[in-house]
């Protein structure tokens, strides 16, 4: 597929798949939000980064890890719920965890020696939460090895995808907040200030809101190229190519 038809194929899959796709994300990023909620309603006390970050960062991980198994059954017919992925994902956490701390520890010096490998890196491993969750084979290596394998040539390619897909989710949640900071100017409330403590629960939890919605899409996008990849290299039947997966909805 092209980037249109690529593009095309995930939001597709991302909108009819939304109602899945958004109480997962929810769920998985609960326990940031929570901090994030806590500190907002005890102004001027900043909120911990040395907590909230690696919460959101484990909550974007559980949601892609979900959502992409949600994602992949959607993709052949099949009706899942949000339950079963994160179900899924929690059994994969100790792979998740591992992949997703080695890749970008990798992605971050490869992009700090030469911008080049930082890229080349992140396209090779852009499929990895995809192959955690819709393979049987669990282990790290093996799965850095079948995603070196499947990206062999088109790793620019894929970081591009992949980066287009972080900004088009960006993009959503940036022009929701310059709306939401637009709308608050015209009711009287100061954006920078706020109005209170309410104002400032509410303006973290919409912005988490909206995160948590957009953050699926991307998760769509890296399952689309994942299928793509295997009928390119393997010329796979996408309905046997998860047909090891029905004992998670068991």
């Amino acid at each position: 597929m092209g980037a249109g038809a690529l593009l095309d194929t995930a939001f597709r899959l991302y909108f009819r798949g939304l109602r899945q796709f958004f109480p997962a994300a929810v769920t998985a990023f609960a326990p940031a939000t929570l901090v994030n909620l806590i500190y907002s309603a005890r102004p001027p006390r900043p909120e911990p980064g040395w907590l909230t970050w690696p919460l959101y960062g484990a909550g974007a991980m559980l949601t892609c890890a979900a959502t992409s198994w949600i994602a992949s059954e959607r993709y052949l017919g099949r009706r899942v719920s949000a339950v079963h992925g994160l179900q899924l994902a929690v059994r994969r956490l100790p792979t998740l965890i591992l992949f997703s701390l080695a890749a970008a520890l990798v992605t971050i010096l490869g992009t700090a020696l030469f911008v080049l490998p930082g890229i080349l890196v992140l396209g090779a491993l852009s499929i990895g939460i995809p192959l955690i969750m819709l393979e049987r084979e669990s282990s790290l290596r093996v799965v850095v090895v079948r995603s070196l394998g499947m990206t062999r040539d088109r790793r620019v390619a894929l970081a591009g995808y992949l980066g287009m897909g972080i900004g088009i989710a960006l993009i959503v949640v940036l022009g929701a907040a310059i709306t939401a900071t637009f709308a608050a100017t015209l009711a009287g409330i100061d954006p920078i200030n706020g109005g209170g403590r309410p104002a400032a629960v509410v303006e973290t939890l919409l912005m988490d809101l909206l995160v948590q919605a957009a953050v699926p899409f991307t998760a769509c996008l890296l399952t689309v190229l994942y299928y793509d990849l295997r009928v390119r290299r393997e010329a796979v039947d996408l309905e046997a190519s998860v047909g090891g997966q029905d004992d998670a909805t068991n």
